[in-house]
């Protein structure tokens, strides 16, 4: 069997609470191939006294239960700050941009709808 090295466990730490924190490190392991029978293995040498492969299983599937829905983007959200921190001179010149791009659209969304039924409004592309 393939050993896996793991984190070593914190004092006192359950099964669940070690899973729930080295989650994506045990999903890739399982991803790859590992046997479940080798991350128990894993989790004995990084401080756990004995550990039932079942109990692994278990602990995992629960871990996954209680992850978030929707996992975080780290790129969208360096994307993010990059946009909202301010980092030259030239930052009013950029406001102006988007102030310009948002009334062109908002002028956009107005032409390309069509006039409410049964109202008098001049269709303004015809």
């Amino acid at each position: 069997m393939t050993i896996v090295e793991l984190p070593p466990r914190r004092s006192r730490q359950s099964l669940n609470g070690y899973v729930r924190e080295n989650l994506e490190r045990f999903e890739k392991e399982v991803s790859v191939g590992v046997p479940y029978e080798s991350l128990a293995e894993a989790a004995l040498t990084a401080g756990f006294s004995k550990i039932a492969v079942l109990s692994l299983h278990s602990a995992m599937y629960r871990a996954r239960k209680r992850r978030p829905k929707r996992a975080r983007n780290a790129f969208a959200e360096a994307v993010q700050r990059m946009r909202l921190a301010p980092t030259s001179p030239n930052v009013g010149a950029q406001s102006a941009e988007d102030d310009d791009l948002r009334t062109l659209g908002r002028r956009f969304r107005e032409l390309v709808r069509p006039p409410r039924p049964g109202s008098d409004e001049p269709d303004p592309l015809v």
